[in-house]
């Protein structure tokens, strides 16, 4: 026996394939999926009932004010002497800054 030729081995007719196995399968899938449907349709009451009650306990939750006591806080104590307060000027030179400042002034 000899090898087909490359040409008709690529460009050859295919074997046909049975369509049973993929008409099986689709059929299964469908009466599985139907007997799940019914399953649920069967297995309890409807969901609205539970949805419903469920959106009426949020909203009642949404509307009840609470109101918790809050205490004010102490205000905080005076600053000791001789510190410096956020936002105003330091008393002394800003030393470090300035020779920052000459540095790269000197190096341009």
């Amino acid at each position: 026996m000899t090898a087909p030729a490359i040409v008709d081995a690529i460009l050859g007719t295919r074997p046909t394939r049975r369509k049973r196995p993929i008409a099986l399968a689709i059929v299964v899938g469908l009466s599985a999926h139907g007997l799940l449907a019914y399953a649920a349709w069967r297995a309890g009451p409807p969901i609205d009932a539970w949805a419903a009650a469920l959106a009426l306990q949020v909203h009642i939750d949404l509307e009840r004010d609470e109101v918790a006591p809050i205490a004010a806080p102490p205000p905080p104590p005076p600053p000791e002497a001789g510190t410096i307060l956020p936002g105003e000027p330091p008393l002394y030179p800003d030393i470090i800054g300035r020779r920052i400042c000459l540095f790269f002034l000197m190096i341009r």
